[in-house]
């Protein structure tokens, strides 16, 4: 028996993989809480203050500012207030109000702050409700792609959440450090939610059978690129997941250039992708406030992180970087003796160049992002050296200690639910790899997965890689080696078979083809 033949079982299965995973994420913020630093300076503050003080959608009470300014955001790391300690307060009006403040202050944009809202609103005011959130966002993606591929694409599933299961057992989720920095169904983690979609398309991208002309899959198609781009609105740098899915789509095109049936299904698609992405920028324009319109502050600065990046490199700053970028005025230690990574690199090169009578702006707004990007760019134009020397030699060793510090796995009688959802999840795999109809599935997924994980290293590189900063590339790097792990184990089980009667493997072909999965070679 294969799962061509008991379909609802291969279903199940990977349904079991992300409840454990969904169990276990649900589970962990009760023995390792975060403060959740990010998302009080940002998205939890635009959020209570439009729940809770009733402030205009968007912007934030200066009483509640003023109470996370004071104990979070001039707080030491993991120094700072817990979230959970104000909010039930807010929520009860019990903490001073104060007058408006038109946009958020710490330059997430809007994106998580309107998460925030749903999340607080519909769950209650704790931060568990982010959580729930988070698990929602990405079991209607999971429910979406169960619904379209019922053929062996389905075991990337079990693939992926057996990978960010065993992800919660290392740093980034047992160390107090990281757990304050990058909480699951935070800001940063977020970026989590846009794997499964980003692998929904792709392997739709390369369907050209029939069955992939169904009115339903262009619906669940356009579904999966409406909850892509709502994880790029919270973390611009997911941009790469867009990046990855028209490599595919050109890719896809290319290779049914000779095929006009299957060219012109794949241009079906493309249309439906863009429909849907013009769709959700119309709708994205509606949402926003116009004072983030006018102050350019849609989503988190990509060349403030770009600028904050070139501080990595040993010898910064370079030259004569802090007489050019004399910031004094506003930091009397100047950039010299700035740490290395901070925010205030870039903040520095903003105020330098507003003190030489350049036009102000909005922190991590639009006149902010043109004067650090012209900072940027004297930058690489007056020390090519070191600027190649931070993107060819100190970034990628930053992403490798990064990788090396996520091995450092964490077996205690405190993670043991983590390791029986780790059992669970590996039971499902390996069922769904004893019935599978054929060995080479694994060429699929790990293609997917392979040009998802090429441009994801993209904003490890641009910005900085670090345990908080790099939860989806320990992801993919543990997929990696479950499929490896996997394939292995599926060629196992092909050996191990009985050989089959030639009259039943037409029979099972034929169901197989109805039903519109793979067949075996």
């Amino acid at each position: 028996m294969t799962f061509a033949d008991r379909p609802n079982l291969r279903l199940l299965a990977a349904g079991m993989a992300f409840l454990t995973y969904a169990l276990a994420i649900l589970w962990l913020p009760h023995v390792q809480k975060s403060t959740w630093r990010l998302e009080q300076v940002g998205g939890m503050i635009f959020a209570a203050s439009y729940l809770f003080y009733d402030k205009p959608f968007g912007s934030v009470d200066r009483g509640l500012w003023d109470l996370i300014r004071e104990n979070v955001e001039l707080k030491d790391d993991s120094q700072e207030l817990p979230a959970d300690s104000w909010l039930a307060r807010a929520a009860k009006k019990e903490l001073p109000s104060g007058t408006l403040i038109a946009t958020t202050l710490d330059g997430s944009g809007m994106g998580y702050g309107l998460f925030a809202t749903a999340a607080l609103f519909l769950f209650g005011p704790h931060t568990f409700s982010l959580v729930l959130g988070f698990v929602l966002f990405i079991g209607l993606s999971v429910f979406a792609f169960l619904w379209r591929f019922q053929d062996n694409r389905v075991l990337a599933v079990p693939i992926l959440f057996l990978a960010l299961t065993l992800s919660l057992l290392t740093p980034q989720a047992t160390a107090q450090l990281w757990i304050d920095q990058s909480p699951i169904g935070g800001y940063r983690f977020f970026v989590i939610g846009g794997i499964l979609p980003a692998l929904h398309i792709i392997f739709e991208l390369f369907d050209s059978t029939d069955d992939a002309r169904k009115p339903s899959i262009y619906a669940l198609l356009a579904l999966q690129l409406l909850l892509l781009l709502c994880v790029t609105w919270i973390r611009f740098s997911a941009m790469y997941f867009v990046a990855a899915v028209a490599f595919a789509a050109i890719v896809a095109v290319w290779l049914q250039r000779h095929n006009v049936a299957s060219r012109k299904t794949l241009m079906a698609k493309i249309a439906v992708l863009l429909t849907a992405a013009l769709a959700a920028h119309i709708g994205g324009k509606l949402l926003t406030p116009t004072a983030y319109e006018a102050a350019g502050v849609i989503s988190d600065p990509p060349w403030h992180r770009a600028f904050v990046g070139l501080s990595f490199h040993p010898d910064w700053p370079f030259g004569n970087l802090a007489e050019t970028f004399d910031c004094s005025r506003q930091f009397p230690e100047g950039l010299r003796k700035i740490r290395k990574g901070t925010d205030v690199n870039s903040i520095c090169a903003y105020f330098a160049q507003v003190n030489k009578g350049a036009e102000p702006g909005p922190l991590f707004g639009r006149q902010y992002e043109k004067l650090v990007r012209q900072a940027y760019w004297q930058v690489v134009r007056e020390y090519p050296r070191q600027v190649i020397e931070t993107y060819v030699i100190y970034k990628p060793l930053m992403v490798w200690r990064t990788l090396l510090a996520s091995t450092q796995l964490s077996i205690s009688r405190q993670t043991s639910p983590i390791l029986i959802a780790l059992f669970v999840a590996t039971i499902m795999l390996l069922v769904m790899l004893r019935f599978a109809e054929q060995t080479h599935w694994w060429r699929r997924i790990f293609g997917a997965f392979a040009i998802i994980a090429s441009f994801s290293l993209a904003p490890q590189l641009v910005a900085w890689s670090n345990l908080a900063t790099s939860t989806d590339v320990v992801c993919y790097t543990y997929a990696f080696l479950i499929l490896i792990a996997a394939a292995a184990v599926s060629v196992g089980f092909k050996w191990s078979r009985p050989p089959v009667d030639p009259s039943a493997e037409s029979k099972q072909e034929s169901r197989a083809l109805n039903r519109g999965v793979d067949t075996p070679p």
